[in-house]
């Protein structure tokens, strides 16, 4: 009895382990052949919601590798995709504290971009540093600003999920072991 017991447990949590490793996101490629560049990121693009009394707005954090086919330049970033029922917005900075402390703030542009049909707005960081302070965080917020508007709607505060994390790390592993093979 004892035995059917432990072989159940063992059987049980090889099952919860192989489901752990199937839920992580996977990399995907894609290639782009007038620009020379091949672009790696998560397969799954997750998305955050957030809202601010009648205002509702959501995030969706691609991060990737963009690699030359020469191999000869490397450089990791992240794709950040807001909606919002609020006005369109083409210029608002950003910034982002990992586990209680600012570690970026910056101005960015925005351009107009389509989700899932609706309207959105998107921009790029493609800070390494950043990327890898974040890598390492356990709680992330990153706010949009909308300075000269009233609170509160001034802002626009997302944390970052789990599974946002963790494409975070998974990509920025790629990215490392990219650079380690560029210098042998």
């Amino acid at each position: 009895m004892k035995a059917a017991i432990a072989l159940f447990l063992v059987l049980a949590s090889s099952a919860f382990a192989r489901k752990e490793k199937a839920e992580q996101n996977e990399i995907v490629e894609s290639r782009n052949v007038p620009l020379a560049v091949t672009i790696f990121a998560p397969k799954k693009i997750h998305e955050v919601k957030a809202h601010s009394r009648l205002a509702f707005f959501s995030l969706r954090l691609k991060p990737f590798v963009a690699q030359t086919f020469d191999h000869s330049k490397t450089a990791i970033g992240m794709e950040i995709t807001t909606t919002t029922t609020w006005d369109a917005f083409t210029s608002a900075p950003i910034l982002m504290t990992a586990d209680g402390k600012q570690v970026y703030s910056a101005a960015h542009d925005w351009d107009a971009a389509m989700v899932r049909g609706g309207r959105a707005e998107q921009t790029i960081i493609s800070d390494v540093d950043l990327i890898r302070k974040i890598s390492v965080a356990n709680e992330v917020y990153l706010t949009v600003m909308f300075p000269g508007s009233a609170a509160p709607f001034d802002h626009m505060s997302f944390q970052l999920s789990t599974e946002q994390l963790e494409d975070v790390r998974l990509v920025l592993g790629l990215f490392a072991s990219m650079q380690s093979g560029a210098a042998h």
